[in-house]
């Protein structure tokens, strides 16, 4: 149940970003805060997080966006990652009683 839960939320955020029109990769515009995608990698390494799932869009104008699944136990972050840009789109807890 978990497993499809998560693949149906990442499937949902891919069909989202691809629908999206971003002019620019620099003005994603997300529910959380945005980081050099190195930085956050390595903030979410430190803290212990582990991707889990990834799925990959391309909107219309070419723009690409990868959407990553990371947990650690039963806490959880969601982010929309470009070239330049990593952006926490949720972060939360125990996704498996949702």
């Amino acid at each position: 149940m978990f497993k499809t839960l998560v693949a149906v939320l990442v499937l949902f955020l891919a069909a989202c970003a691809a629908n999206a029109e971003i002019e620019s990769v620099d003005t994603l515009t997300t529910t959380g805060p945005c980081y050099d995608p190195a930085s956050l990698q390595a903030y979410l390494t430190r803290d212990g997080f582990a991707a889990r799932a990834f799925g990959q869009s391309e909107n219309s104008s070419g723009k690409a966006a990868v959407i990553l699944f990371y947990s650690k136990n039963q806490d959880f972050v969601i982010v929309l990652r470009s070239r330049k840009l990593a952006c926490v789109l949720v972060a939360g807890r125990e996704l498996s009683n949702l």
